[in-house]
């Protein structure tokens, strides 16, 4: 039948059903990309994760051997000891060298200084390489390598910073080898690690004479237990260490 016989009702409706099935077909275009486009970007999500999980994996592992050592000397268990010398005394030999300490305090640099009590305490212990310390590692650091370390923190900051200074704040707030992570956080809230139910991260510290008594070093904590650290056991490496310190007073 010529187009021109065609009822211009069925024109109308074949129009109508050419229109719809363009607008159809340009729709799912559409959504067949975006389509694409999101499962492109979960494939790039899966793979991520692949890796982030695989990441996990090694992490875990590092700290389940982190752990088996830790419970294999429990810091509980046994009072920390110094070996003394055939006279009865502490060997007074340093095992490092102080003087790049010594001219960064002086000069009043105390972050510098801080970063630089970190790395002595790892050099003291032969555990540079690692880059961490084990709990046999600060049950036996030599008290002398500790009393001259904090002599000279105690001296240029005129008694404002040091070990020793940590270590009596730390027995007011009734600090011990066993106290519980109350006292600690009470602990470092004197000495200003810890303000207001919030942890103060290191880059955030004073590292200045305006901070709080005790305040530096403060480096040296975070390299405890490893890199990761365990979170629940961190804070051994101060607790450890101010116990430690109890066998300088006879020096």
């Amino acid at each position: 039948m010529p187009l021109t016989e065609i009822p211009e009702v069925l024109l109308k409706q074949e129009r109508v059903r050419t229109t719809w099935a363009r607008e159809w077909w340009t729709r799912s275009q559409s959504q067949l990309w975006k389509v694409q486009s999101k499962l492109e970007k979960t494939n790039q999500e899966v793979e991520y994760l692949r890796v982030e999980v695989a990441k996990l994996q090694q992490e875990r592992l590092q700290l389940m051997n982190r752990l088996s050592e830790f419970y294999a000397h429990p810091f509980w268990e046994k009072k920390v000891k110094v070996e003394p010398t055939l006279e009865g005394k502490l060997t007074k030999i340093e095992t490092v060298d102080l003087t790049r300490l010594k001219d960064l305090l002086a000069q009043k640099q105390w972050q510098e200084a801080d970063r630089e009590t970190a790395v002595l305490l790892l050099r003291v212990c032969d555990r540079h390489q690692e880059g961490w310390l084990r709990i046999t590692d600060l049950e036996n650091f030599p008290a002398w390598d500790l009393h001259n370390i904090d002599r000279l923190w105690t001296r240029y900051s005129n008694g404002h910073f040091g070990l020793s200074v940590q270590q009596s704040l730390w027995q007011e707030v009734g600090g011990t080898l066993d106290a519980s992570y109350e006292i600690w956080c009470q602990f470092c809230d004197r000495v200003g690690w810890y303000n207001q139910g919030t942890w103060v991260a290191y880059e955030r510290l004073d590292f200045s004479l305006n901070a709080p008594p005790g305040h530096l070093p403060a480096a040296y904590w975070e390299i405890g237990l490893g890199a990761e650290r365990l979170y629940y056991w961190w804070w051994l490496t101060p607790v450890i260490l101010f116990s430690r310190f109890d066998n300088c007073q006879s020096l």
